[in-house]
This record gives C-alpha cells, structure tokens and sequence, in this order.
C-alpha cells in the first residue's frame, strides 16, 4: 500500500489526459512522459515509447507486456538506478576525461584527507595501529598523518633504542614502529583492491632528533624508493605545483626543511605542529579537554618524560638528511599579504580556520589558488570528534585533516563529497575558486520528502520505530539551513508523509559549487534522538525528479 506513489501514478493519468485511473496502470507513452517531464537531467537523452517499453517488460518475465503496476513503479523508484547521487558524477572523470579532469594544479582539488592516521580511538588513551594507514589509504584518503617521535628500549616492545616511533605525544597513546607504518603505506597507497594512482601525502609532525630523522631518511629510502617526489632545485621557480595525473602513484612529504646547518631545538619541533588558537573555538569543547586532561594527569606527566627529546642531544648532532625528502615545505602561515611559493604549505587550526574564513574568505580563496593549506581539528576533541568541514571547503582549504574512526557530521560529508569522481581522493574545485570562471547563479532547490521504506532498528530494545527525516544543508556563509518533516508514530516500514503528497522544503542557495545536502532518518523517543541512516550529496551531483536515497549508517557502511 504505496499512497505515495499511487500519487504519482495519478498525477501522471492527469497530465497525459487519462480519465481513469481505477487499474492502477501506466503504459509506455505515460511512462515516457513521466521520465522525459520529470526524471531527465540536463545531460540525458530524450525518452521515446520504444525505450519505455523496454523498461515495463524489464520489470516482468511477460515480454508482450505493455503496461506497468503499481507495484512494478514503486520497485523502479526504489531501484539503485534511480539514486538521487548523480551516477555520472560518481564516475572517475566526472564522465569526461580522467586524464584531463585530473591535470590541473595540485592546489585545484580538495583531497581527501585523514588526521592522526595511526589512531583508532581517541586522542588521550587511543589505540595506535599500522593497519589504520590501509584502512583509510583503501578508502580514497589521499593525505595522511605521522607524528614521529624518538623511540626508546623496548617501547614499543622489540624496539632496540634506534628506532623512531609513531604515537600522539604526551598522551597515554599506544606506540608502533615508524618502519612499520611506511611499509603499510607502500603496500596500501596504490595497490588493490582499491588500485587508485594518485598522488599520497605524507603530513609529518616531527618530534624526532637528528639521529632518529637519519633513521627515517634510511627507512623511507628502502621501502618507497623512486616512488618520493623530491624537490629538486629547479622546482623552487615553480609556478604551479603538478598535477595529480603527472604524480600517479608518487608520495609526496610535507614537513620542515632544515635552514641550519647545526639543528637547534627549535628545528626538533616541526613548524608545522598542531599547536593551538582556542579562539574562535566552542567554549564547551575546550572545558571538556580540560576535564578529559585532568583525569588522567599523573599518567600523561609519565608519558611526557619518557617522549621529551633532550636539547643537549639535539644541539650536538649536525642537521640529519631527513629535511631532502620533503617536497612540501611546512612554513608558518604570515597573512595574505605574504604570499609563498607553490610548495609551501601552512597548516590552519580550526580556530583560526573560522576567524579566517569570517574575516578574509576572498583573500582566503584566492590564496588557496596557489598554494596548498591544511585545516586540522582543535586540539580539545580529545575524544576524535571533528571539525565542520563545510567551513574549509567553502574558503578553498584543499586538506581538512578528519579523524576517520570517528562516525560523526563531518564523516558522513567527506564521505559524501568525495564519492564524486570515482572516489579517487581529489575532487577539483570550481571555477571560481581556481580563478578560471565566474560563480554560478543562485538557485532555489526544493526538496519533497515521500516516505522511508523498511527502516533499521539499530536498538536492542523492540521498540517500533517513530521517525522523522531532517534534511540540512551546508557550505557557503549564509548557506546554511536545517528543516524537518513532522514524526510518523509507531511506523518503520513504511512511513508516509504528508498523506503520500510529501512534506516540502525550499532552500535558497548563493553558491551551489560548494553546498552540501545532508538528508538524516532520525528516531524521535521520548527523550532521544537517534540517527537511523544518513546520505549526504554535493548540491551539484543532485537528480531531479523522483529519486530514491540510499542510506548510510553513521560509519557510511550501506544499510
């Protein structure tokens, strides 16, 4: 008993003329009407009787059928085919050229992007593994995260002394082996199942002295080999950095390049750590950190004397020659009046990030034309949470570092975003923000929400479902908009808006490029309210017409 499209079903008897609608049925020239008037996208081809009848007697064994029922239109509504994510945005290349999609400027694309890769829980006591680097690497992160540390006797176990590490410093974090996660990623970065070509950085927090740089140096050189991009010294006149289809299957190294020809203190600490500017940021978030921190103090002071990197040591050894593999250079960002050259590249707290964007996001663009800028999340998520990143992409910010464990907003965007184009890791910006074209105008995106159709009940307990769907939407300033339907009681199966008419919502959008549209399948209780399943979709990559959305649970496995 679909109300909802025993609706449309009328509704396509009224505009062809039909006078009665009492078998439920649509022939071809219906059908025909109905995919050419309401289904067609601005690249589709024109539906003709032929190609429609086609359909109709796909849905049955009866190859002399003529006519679809009911029952035969709901199931091609609900197909996958007729998913409201746009299926030649899903294609590598956008349907075009991957070669060419893919051979603009580095600074061109946002790129999936991962932030203390090795963790696999929170940010105080998590869980360190090697394994984590394939899990996102597998799953189209193209920048991933080390932060590198000295390594000591038997920590982790095994460990000589002569081996740096990889952990969250000053933190009761679990340690591995350097050499381990740098094996991880070459077997990971290019290889199957996945077999994506382009380009991986590596964004390197460096803690290490400089005999344990050299260490690194060997064991990068071992296992990557020709496979690093290095900065040669004609590269430094440079206009543009490459293009991702020059760099296929290249690894890229972001960190500092030693000026000194005897390391100081000051070049232990890479220039490009996660220090923090709390302004700008929730009051909320920082006095949980601070709450989080407290709790385990004792602990985390024992951790900090067994990681701290001596000084004497530092100053009495010369520059290792770590600083020659890294291609992009970490340099303090100084404003936009400043600019740097292509292979510089600044890191942006998320509070900075925010005072930024609200002050400066044209000089913000415009900068990110040129250069690459990394956006990470407050230092005071300790328990992984992440930043908007709707906030990063709409200044132009190609790298917002996400913590990957963590099923949450800016998860199920990135998700969502970087679907488009085949999932490769790089989605290139528009034109206005690469300075080749103008901005699109402003549209007005109306969105009816039907019904659900078997929902999940994800809760131990048997309670039947009440849902509601709330549909968001991100991106530019201004931009931002939350709606909700009303709550259908007591109904997961198949609940009915609006009588089966819909519930309808209008966003006015400024600029389309960069907006997001999150639809959520929440469950109203008493109390609560839990997310059943969630899609998000580049405004860009939307269909028009009657279309199913598939869900996602909140880790973006399909439901």
């Amino acid at each position: 008993n679909r109300a909802d499209v025993k609706n449309i079903m009328r509704e396509i008897h009224r505009e062809s003329g039909g006078n009665s609608y009492k078998e439920e049925l649509l022939n071809a020239k219906q059908l025909c009407q109905f995919m050419n008037t309401y289904q067609k996208s601005s690249t589709d081809e024109d539906w003709t009787e032929e190609k429609a009848l086609e359909l109709i007697r796909s849905t049955t064994e009866d190859r002399q059928a003529s006519t679809l029922s009911c029952l035969q239109f709901a199931m091609l509504l609900d197909d996958r085919a007729n998913d409201v994510y746009d299926p030649v945005s899903l294609q590598p290349g956008r349907g075009d050229s991957l070669r060419m999609y893919m051979s603009n400027s580095l600074a061109d694309y946002w790129i999936n992007s991962s932030h203390n890769t090795y963790l696999t829980g929170d940010q105080l006591k998590g869980h360190s593994a090697s394994e984590q680097y394939t899990f996102v690497l597998q799953r189209g992160c193209r920048c991933i995260e080390l932060d590198c540390w000295d390594g000591s006797k038997d920590v982790p176990k095994g460990n000589p002394g002569t081996e740096p590490i990889i952990t969250h410093g000053h933190t009761l974090c679990t340690k591995i082996f350097f050499k381990d996660v740098i094996r991880a990623i070459k077997n990971s970065a290019f290889g199957p199942p996945a077999n994506n070509p382009y380009p991986v950085i590596l964004s390197i927090e460096m803690h290490c002295s400089a005999k344990f740089q050299d260490r690194m140096y060997e064991i990068c050189n071992e296992e990557f080999g020709d496979m690093m991009l290095l900065l040669k010294d004609e590269d430094m006149q440079m206009a543009t950095l490459p293009s991702p289809e020059e760099l296929k299957h290249k690894i890229l190294i972001k960190g500092k390049r030693a000026k000194k020809l005897v390391a100081t203190a000051a070049d232990v600490q890479d220039s490009d750590s996660e220090d923090e500017d709390e302004d700008a940021v929730d009051d909320e978030l920082i006095e949980k950190a601070k709450k989080a921190k407290a709790k385990h103090e004792k602990q985390i002071k024992k951790s900090e004397s067994m990681q701290k990197t001596k000084v004497e040591d530092v100053k009495s050894k010369s520059v290792s020659r770590w600083g020659n593999l890294v291609y992009l250079c970490a340099v303090h960002f100084k404003g936009f009046n400043f600019p740097g050259k292509p292979y510089e590249m600044s890191s942006f707290a998320e509070g900075k990030l925010k005072k930024l964007a609200d002050s400066s996001r044209d000089a913000f663009i415009e900068y990110n034309m040129k250069q690459l800028a990394r956006v990470y999340p407050f230092g005071g998520r300790v328990d992984s949470s992440n930043l908007d990143p709707s906030i990063a992409w709409a200044s132009g910010c190609q790298l917002v570092a996400l913590n990957f464990q963590t099923g949450d907003n800016a998860m199920w965007l990135n998700f969502g975003k970087f679907r488009e184009n085949g999932n490769v890791g790089y989605v290139l910006k528009p034109p206005f923000m690469r300075g080749t074209g103008p901005k699109l105008l402003p549209i007005r995106l109306t969105v009816c929400v039907l019904s659900c159709q078997r929902l999940p009940n994800n809760e131990a307990s048997s309670d039947i479902l009440d849902p509601y769907v709330q549909v968001e939407l991100s991106g530019a300033p201004g931009d931002t908009q939350v709606k909700r339907t009303v709550t259908i009681q007591d109904n997961g199966f198949n609940p009915v808006f609006g009588g089966g008419r819909g519930e309808a919502f209008e966003f006015e959008i400024q600029e389309r490029e960069v907006a997001m549209l999150k639809i959520l399948v929440m469950d109203e209780d008493i109390s609560t309210f839990t997310v059943v399943g969630q899609c998000c979709i580049p405004v860009t990559c939307i269909r028009p017409g009657y279309r199913h959305v598939t869900l996602y649970d909140t880790h973006n496995g399909t439901l």
